[in-house]
C-alpha cells in the first residue's frame, strides 16, 4: 500500500468536562478540512493527546474519522502506547478500519537506551499489518537517534516513512539522503521547517497548524510544487508568525483555541487556566482574529 504525499492535518481530540473523549465534535472539523483541500488527516498522534485516551476511546476515534472521511481523504493513525500489546492492538484496529499507514512513536514515559528502542520498534513494526511511519519526536518520547532510525528503515520492509517533529534543520539533509537511498516518504512534523523540508525533498507535512489553518499549509505546498519560490517564502513567514504565537501557549492549546475561533469548539482544555495563562489565551484570540483574514487572502492567490 502506497503512502501518498501531501499535507495531513493532525487532529486534536475533543474532550468533555469529565475528561472523556467527545468524538462527535470531530465530524464538523473533518468536514472543514475536506472542504479546505487537505490531502489527509492523522488521528492519534501527539496533537491528539493520545496519552489522555484509553484504548476504547482511541478505537472510537479511529472508526469515527474513517467513517466521516468516507474514502475522500487518506487517514494515518497514531498507535503509540507504553507496551507492545497495546501497540499491536491499535495497529490491527487501524488496519481493520482502513488506515493508509500507522504512525509509530517510541514510548513516552519510561526511558530506554536507543539500541533497545530500535529492537522494540523493529519487532513491532515488522509485524504490523499496514505501512509504518516512524514518528521522531524526541521532545516527548524516549530518544531514538537518527542512526537507529536509518537502521530501522534498512531492515524493516514495511517502515515506509518518517515523520520528523524534532525541529532540527540539520536533519533535513539526512532525510533527503534516506529518501533517495530507500525510497521512504518523509513528512515534516515541525511547521517552522516546512518550506526548507520541501526544498530538501520532503513529501509533505503532518501538521497541527494544518488542523486549524489548512489553507496556509496547502498553499505553501502548492506554491513549492508550482515553482513559486518567492510566494512560498512569503507564506512560510506567515506560518512562522502563527507558530510563534501558538508556542507561547501549552502544547495543543493554541490549536484548539484557534479552531474555536474558527467556529469549531472542542470542549474544555485539559487544565483550568490561571490568570497569567488566561491573559495569553485572550491575547492569542485577538491576534489570531486579525491575522487570519490576511493569511487567507494571501493563500487565495495561489
Amino acid at each position: 500500500m502506497e503512502i501518498h504525499s501531501g499535507v495531513y492535518a493532525a487532529l486534536p481530540t475533543p474532550f468533555k468536562s469529565d475528561g472523556s473523549c467527545d468524538v462527535g465534535r470531530l465530524d464538523p472539523i473533518i468536514d472543514f478540512l475536506m472542504q479546505a483541500g487537505i490531502n489527509g488527516v492523522c488521528v492519534g498522534g501527539a496533537t491528539s493527546e493520545y496519552a489522555s485516551c484509553d484504548l476504547r476511546e482511541r478505537e472510537r476515534i479511529f472508526y469515527r474519522a474513517v467513517r466521516r472521511v468516507n474514502g475522500r481523504l487518506a487517514v494515518f493513525m497514531g498507535i503509540g502506547a507504553e507496551n507492545r500489546g497495546q501497540v499491536f492492538h491499535l495497529g490491527k484496529v487501524a488496519a481493520d478500519c482502513g488506515a493508509k499507514a500507522a504512525l509509530l512513536p517510541p514510548p513516552v514515559f519510561f526511558q530506554y537506551a536507543s539500541e533497545d528502542l530500535a529492537d522494540f520498534l523493529a519487532e513491532v513494526a515488522g509485524q504490523l499489518p499496514l505501512p509504518v511511519i516512524l514518528y521522531h519526536i524526541p521532545q516527548f518520547t524516549a530518544p531514538l537517534g537518527l542512526r537507529h532510525i536509518l537502521g530501522l528503515i534498512e531492515i524493516v520492509p514495511n517502515i515506509t516513512g518518517v515523520k520528523d517533529s524534532s525541529g532540527l534543520a540539520r536533519n533535513l539533509v539526512v532525510w533527503e539522503r534516506a529518501k533517495k537511498r530507500n525510497n521512504v516518504r518523509i513528512f515534516c512534523g515541525n511547521d517552522r521547517l516546512f518550506q526548507d523540508a520541501l526544498v530538501h525533498g520532503a513529501d509533505g507535512a503532518i501538521s497541527g497548524i494544518a488542523a486549524f489553518c489548512p489553507e496556509l499549509l496547502t498553499a505553501i505546498y502548492r506554491a513549492h510544487h508550482s515553482g513559486q519560490a518567492e510566494k512560498c517564502q512569503a507564506l512560510q513567514k506567515l506560518l512562522l508568525e502563527v507558530v510563534r504565537r501558538v508556542d507561547r501557549l501549552p502544547a495543543i492549546w493554541g490549536i484548539k483555541i484557534a479552531l474555536e475561533v474558527r467556529g469549531y469548539a472542542l470542549g474544555p482544555l485539559g487544565w483550568k487556566a490561571g490568570a497569567r495563562l488566561q491573559g495569553e489565551i485572550e491575547g492569542f484570540k485577538r491576534w489570531f482574529q486579525g491575522w487570519l483574514p490576511v493569511c487567507l487572502q494571501d493563500c487565495a492567490s495561489i
